[in-house]
């Protein structure tokens, strides 16, 4: 069955937002002249003041390919429907909630082909700014993320009920506790955005575990109008390999670097919609493992 449903279901997403964008709301004031800055950002960025509401749609196609030719070849493919919520009680402090549906396919090298689909892992996070040079219209901002992901995907088992392999999951079978800093730095029409996070598996259903990992990502924007900006973004991750029981699994963990351009664009006061293209450039990944490049379209809107 194709993933017809979460394009679908992304498109439809888009619609209604421009929908409920386009209608008078004259009893709030717009989110640039509530920061007092007219910088177009994506959620995750943006700036906190009291009261702000952001809903997201984030729509994101990847695969890749590990193991020997002929051997243990496996190549999985995957769209990801994203649906955030991010609320900022006050001008320091921004929470953010991700929770996932997934359509994931795994292909061996004997021809034999799974399809999994449901919900992901629930992502709550917490975003504190600890610095800005001034209240209004900062151009300097940093602090700490903290945050957590929460297994909340169906555990998918085997015949005889034992979890199937982490290919097979469409979540990590773990809690995981994240910690890390950000840098925003916004001079219209430049602006800049650097974060580095760091993440630990405590609690793991199963004997296989994905390793503990590092990432890091910074965009500079150029947005020469009100309503349009272009992007270019540097994603790394470094991560540990990941374990069954006490042995090591082959083909996993390394490090790799992805150079991301895209567009974003407020069609409407509030409205947000990114389009960008993750592109590999790195590849020091353990033993035969080649990611793909990632496509990615998000929508946001300010309440």
């Amino acid at each position: 069955m194709p993933v017809r449903w979460l394009v679908f279901s992304a498109l439809a997403a888009v619609v209604g937002l421009v929908a409920v964008g386009g209608g008078a709301r004259p009893a709030f004031a717009c989110a640039t002249c509530s920061c007092g800055d007219p910088t177009i950002t994506s959620i995750g960025t943006e700036q906190a003041y009291a009261g702000r509401l952001r809903l997201s749609l984030g729509y994101a196609h990847r695969s890749d390919v590990s193991g020997t030719p002929l051997v243990d070849e496996e190549t999985r493919r995957e769209d990801r429907l994203d649906l955030s919520v991010a609320y900022a009680p006050s001008t320091w402090l921004a929470l953010v909630a991700s929770f996932p549906l997934l359509e994931r396919q795994v292909s061996e090298v004997d021809l034999s082909r799974d399809t999994m689909r449901g919900t992901g892992d629930l992502d709550l996070r917490a975003r504190v700014t600890l610095w800005r040079d001034r209240g209004f219209a900062p151009r300097h901002l940093a602090g700490v993320t903290l945050g957590v992901t929460l297994p909340t995907a169906r555990v998918q088992d085997d015949a005889m009920g034992a979890p199937l392999d982490l290919d097979h999951q469409l979540g990590g079978l773990a809690v995981v506790p994240r910690a890390g800093v950000f840098y925003t730095h916004l001079r219209h029409p430049w602006a800049a955005f650097a974060s580095a996070s760091v993440a630990h598996l405590v609690l793991v259903d199963g004997e296989e575990r994905a390793g503990d990992n590092l990432g890091f990502t910074a965009v500079a924007q150029y947005q020469p109008g009100e309503t349009w900006g272009v992007r270019l973004g540097v994603d790394g991750k470094l991560e540990d390999r990941a374990h069954d029981g006490r042995a090591s699994i082959d083909d996993t963990g390394g490090f790799a670097l992805f150079v991301s351009p895209g567009v974003i664009v407020s069609p409407l006061m509030d409205l947000v919609v990114e389009l960008s293209l993750q592109l590999p450039v790195v590849d020091a990944l353990h033993g035969r493992h080649d990611e793909s490049a990632v496509l990615q379209l998000a929508t946001s809107y300010d309440f």
